[in-house]
């Protein structure tokens, strides 16, 4: 039976971490997701958690379930602002979403290290520079 579930793939659907402007000068990090699709993506949901070794004791964040509604084609919308404390850890996203009756859905990780100012690419709708989690 779990055989014959078709699983759409996702593709031109990702996660960004955007760097911007925070308090004090110092760099606040965004995490966005990204539809560079042609088409509405309907009843956006994402599930938000890290998980990792921090000077050798397991560490979590809690998990955040966002509901995110509508993303347009070829827009994107914010998902949560990552603290500094969470970039030693794994963060994970799990997006789900419609697009007409099918339904979708991919986890992204961004690794424990892995936010960097030099490792800035662009990214795409928001024609900026971010970590992209393809």
């Amino acid at each position: 039976m779990k055989r014959d579930i078709v699983r759409p793939q996702v593709s031109d659907v990702y996660i960004a971490v955007v760097p911007g402007p925070g308090e004090g000068g110092q760099t606040q990090w965004s995490v966005v997701l990204i539809n560079d699709k042609d088409v509405m993506l309907t009843h956006v949901i994402v599930n938000a958690s890290g998980k990792g070794k921090v000077d050798g004791i397991e560490k979590s964040t809690a998990t955040l379930r966002l509901f995110l509604g509508d993303i347009l084609a070829k827009s994107s919308k914010q998902v949560e602002v990552l603290l500094e404390e969470s970039f030693a850890l794994n963060n994970n996203y799990w997006v789900s979403f419609y697009i007409g009756s099918d339904i979708y859905d991919k986890k992204y990780q961004l690794s424990a290290g892995e936010v960097d100012l030099n490792e800035l690419v662009f990214a795409p709708v928001l024609n900026a520079p971010a970590i992209l989690i393809k």
